[in-house]
């Protein structure tokens, strides 16, 4: 969710990794593979009861079983909230990921920016969802894709996230910068738009 003051939204990001560097465990349905940072439950923990859209972000297709695994979870807890998943794995593969995982109520493919506020505006407001750019989403048992987001041109229109609400400074502590030396760095995707 794009963190910021400008959208108007009280959000509570939770860096699942980052809020728990030191934590590993196994998980139990995937053998040999190991989690680092917050226990699913703790994660759940952290969401607020009043919660009106919960985001989830999933890069990488090979995650994406401790993710469906999570939704599932958080489903449960939550059987009211508007639960919306993005990413590069969710960009891929929406389609399937609406049929596999039924807890997940819309998928944002693409650039999120624009698209996960105005969805945020139609889940508060009740608006029209096929005037939405960049989702998809099961209607009737139909997998309902709307019109791709046109990609933004002007990256100086996004506001800056909110970097003090996620604890990036853990990372930095820990040693787990993205360059060899430890510098302080932050990934960042990009690419070229004409």
């Amino acid at each position: 969710f794009p963190v910021t003051i400008e959208n108007n939204f009280e959000v509570t990001p939770i860096d699942a990794i980052g809020e728990n560097l030191n934590q590993y465990y196994e998980f139990a349905d995937v053998e040999d593979v190991t989690i680092q940072g917050l226990f699913i439950e703790e994660i759940i923990a952290k969401i607020p009861k009043d919660t009106m859209l919960i985001g989830i972000s999933c890069m990488f297709s090979c995650e994406w079983f401790l993710y469906e695994e999570l939704i599932k979870r958080i489903r449960e807890v939550f059987p009211q909230t508007v639960i919306v998943v993005g990413g590069e794995h969710v960009t891929a593969e929406s389609e399937n990921v609406l049929k596999v995982c039924p807890a997940v109520d819309y998928c944002v493919s693409g650039e999120g920016e624009e698209t996960l506020v105005e969805l945020a505006n139609a889940t508060k407001n009740g608006l029209e969802l096929s005037k939405i750019d960049g989702i998809s989403y099961l209607l009737n048992g139909k997998v309902i894709k709307n019109k791709a987001r046109a990609r933004i041109k002007d990256l100086n229109k996004i506001p800056k996230p909110s970097w003090d609400k996620f604890p990036v400074n853990n990372y930095f502590i820990k040693g787990n910068s993205m360059t060899a030396i430890n510098r302080r760095a932050m990934p960042m995707i990009m690419s070229s738009v004409s």
